[in-house]
């Protein structure tokens, strides 16, 4: 689905790669691939016991997502777009701040107690609300003030004398609609409707150019 195909033109939401609560089925069966060798490499490299590393990890849902945030944390670390033979201090990053202290605190998160090398004894908890959520939810939107109105980009701009105000012109440069002639200013000259528009800072206001075919200095 293109950004044409949503009746608001809005573009489609693609969720994070590592959400496993929001991954299709393809998405989950590599990952669950990737993650599996990646731990197997993991405990064995480390060589990690069965009482500090059981080898029921995969059953126990805090872990894996701990894991998986590990696993993203490394292949970013030991990414090679600095060059294969580049100086770098994320991989000791990597170790000192993400790694030891997951394995420090992996049997607190992840309940194997009751594990053994031979069988898992995991047992989730069913994660109960206390009744009345949506009714406290709503009550509490109620006292909310709605959004404010914002400025809307402007569709034409007039020739005008007063100009156009700065949020307006802000506003139409974030919708494509106008751009900055020099991109390192701020509030430098903006191009909108085949027009140099300058901007006056005691007014606030963009005011229109006579001659719109010369690009300031």
């Amino acid at each position: 689905m293109t950004a044409g195909d949503r009746p608001d033109g809005a573009p489609e939401k693609v969720p994070n790669a590592w959400l496993w609560h929001r991954m299709d089925r393809d998405r989950a069966a590599a990952l669950w691939v990737e993650l599996a060798e990646w731990v197997q490499w993991l405990r064995a490299t480390y060589q990690f016991t069965q009482g500090h590393f059981p080898a029921c990890w995969y059953r126990h849902t805090a872990v894996r997502e701990e894991l998986t945030a590990l696993m993203a944390a490394h292949k970013a670390a030991y990414a090679d777009d600095a060059g294969p033979d580049a100086y770098r201090s994320d991989m000791t990053a990597w170790h000192t701040h993400e790694f030891w202290p997951l394995m420090n605190r992996l049997k607190s998160i992840g309940n194997f107690a009751d594990c053994t090398a031979e069988q898992c004894h995991y047992k989730p908890r069913v994660v109960v609300t206390v009744p009345g959520l949506e009714e406290y939810i709503a009550d509490d939107l109620e006292d909310r003030p709605e959004r404010a109105e914002t400025s809307t980009p402007p569709q034409a701009v007039e020739a005008a004398d007063d100009g156009v105000p700065a949020q307006d012109m802000e506003a139409a440069i974030t919708a494509g609609l106008a751009e900055l002639v020099d991109p390192q200013k701020p509030y430098g000259p903006a191009r909108f409707e085949d027009r140099i528009w300058i901007y006056d800072r005691r007014a606030k206001r963009y005011l229109p150019q006579p001659d719109s075919s010369t690009d300031p200095s």
